[in-house]
């Protein structure tokens, strides 16, 4: 990855409870010279947060144990912190149907992202978030 990279150095915070998925996800995503900081479920991604000055996308993966992907974007948008509330969130999953897509959208996350899916395709996710047009690449 050029250090010109659109997406060099940008901070993701990825909440995903497995821990296989997390090592191969980050180890892509790093790959792509974006910062990553994993959280094993929702509580734990507030946590960080509240403690890091500033993420740039929140990657969150929908069902995992003590608070999930929905209940972890809803918790975000309702907060009364800014740039906290309007951070960029992505949903990982390992399957999707009409009705996680809903809920996606209704608890405000952008965009919902179906396991496996490639290093291509996250970065795409990225910029998209980021509101990065691909002509800036």
């Amino acid at each position: 990855m050029s250090k010109d990279s659109p997406l060099m150095d940008i901070k993701i915070l990825m909440v995903e409870d497995n821990k296989i998925n997390q090592m191969l996800m980050t180890k892509m995503i790093e790959k792509l010279g974006c910062n990553v900081t994993t959280a094993d479920n929702g509580i734990h991604a507030l946590e960080k947060l509240q403690q890091q000055e500033k993420f740039d996308v929140v990657l969150t993966d929908i069902q995992m144990p003590i608070m999930g992907g929905f209940e972890l974007a809803k918790s975000i948008r309702m907060s009364d912190k800014t740039p906290f509330s309007t951070i960029p969130i992505l949903a990982l999953t390992g399957y999707a149907d009409e009705l996680d897509l809903l809920a996606a959208k209704d608890s405000g996350i952008q965009e919902v992202l179906t396991k496996p899916f490639g290093q291509e395709e996250i970065k795409e996710a990225l910029l998209r978030a980021l509101g990065i047009s691909p002509s800036k690449i």
